[in-house]
């Protein structure tokens, strides 16, 4: 990961901090520091997490850190979901983003809409539109109401019924600062690898898991289920660590590095 800006960068440093809506983060400092006219940090890290499906943005936030170690938030990047797999491994840069109360809405809520006709005192017959919001928080009453996101409900929806009820991701204000160009907080540069597993029942891998379990016992153990598969995989790093998980589960991980560190002494002898 690496960053660039048109300004001059100080000597502070500037943390780099990936975020999946919480649920996995992890956090860089620069590697190196260009020495040139502007400063270019670089992160030389690599963030590793398995995390949910339900994940909607991939969001990494730069930090500047002053003399008294706090911190203050430059710029972040946020990638949706469906956008990962246009970036998928390799170099791209992105421009940061200001972050304020409407890039930070997170959240859903349960909405119920009902559209009924109600008669008035004066004996006309007129439409009432009522709305529910089952999910809500309290706020904060020390410094007052804190934006947590709005919902713009297109009427269309009760065209065809009555009432009309369904889950709404939350949504920034309309009116929120379009004056801030993205492009004055610089950019980042991000190599970003995404990969999804689709899992079926454990009954679909059960001869899978038997022959992988069986490595220890083969010779050679090259030509066991476990070994083979570490050489057909491109990664060995993404075939490795469920193997472990595995091998580690049931037991059978100390025999089959020993497997395999018998077979290397014998191939070096």
């Amino acid at each position: 990961m690496g960053i660039q800006k048109k300004h001059v960068f100080t000597q502070r440093p500037f943390i780099c901090a990936g975020d999946v809506q919480g649920l996995c983060r992890g956090y860089a400092q620069p590697a190196s520091l260009q020495p040139a006219s502007r400063m270019i940090p670089f992160y030389g890290e690599d963030f590793y997490c398995e995390i949910p499906r339900s994940f909607r943005h991939l969001s990494f936030y730069i930090f500047d850190r002053d003399v008294f170690r706090r911190d203050s938030i430059i710029g972040k990047v946020a990638i949706q979901k469906e956008d990962l797999q246009s970036y998928h491994n390799r170099d791209t840069w992105f421009q940061l983003q200001h972050v304020d109360a409407d890039s930070e809405v997170q959240g859903k809520v349960h909405l119920e809409l009902r559209l009924s006709e109600v008669i008035t005192d004066s004996g006309v017959v007129c439409h009432k539109l009522a709305a529910r919001v089952d999910l809500w928080n309290a706020s904060n009453l020390k410094f007052g109401d804190e934006f947590l996101g709005e919902l713009r409900i297109p009427l269309r929806v009760l065209r065809h019924s009555s009432s009309y009820e369904a889950w709404f991701f939350l949504q920034p204000r309309d009116n929120g600062s379009k004056s801030l160009k993205p492009d004055d907080l610089g950019s980042l540069r991000l190599n970003v690898v995404y990969t999804e597993d689709h899992v079926f029942s454990s009954e679909y891998y059960s001869p899978l898991r038997d022959l992988l379990l069986k490595s220890a016992d083969v010779e050679p153990v090259s030509a066991s289920a476990a070994h083979i598969l570490g050489e057909v995989c491109r990664d060995k790093q993404e075939a490795a660590i469920p193997l472990v998980r595995l091998l580690l589960h049931y037991g059978r991980v100390v025999p089959f590095i020993s497997a395999i560190a018998s077979a290397e002494v014998k191939r070096t002898q």
